[in-house]
């Protein structure tokens, strides 16, 4: 744990799981280089729907990187099995 007093130990686990994505980002951005292609880095499955017309109580979220380093989210409304319907690229 940190010397500063301030810290606590959710601080550090925090730190940790901020560590762990950012490695993931970049093992991702690599492959992303290296294909051309985007790549997945991280996923949500439980983001609460955006859209009520949709007629889905929550969504499915996936962050892709770029090549260029940039990063997007693609969300898929989730109404039921196995009916699923992409949205267009969602940019944060």
């Amino acid at each position: 744990m940190s010397d500063d007093p301030r810290q606590t130990p959710y601080d550090e686990i925090v730190r940790g799981i901020e560590t762990q994505e950012i490695a993931i980002d970049v093992q991702a951005l690599r492959a992303a280089r290296a294909t051309g292609k985007p790549q997945p880095t991280s996923h949500v499955v439980a983001a609460p729907c955006n859209d009520p017309a949709r007629g889905c109580e929550c969504d499915a979220m996936t962050k892709y990187v770029r090549p260029d380093g940039t990063t997007y989210w693609v969300r898929a409304h989730l109404r039921g099995q196995p009916e699923i319907e992409i949205d267009e690229e969602v940019e944060r």
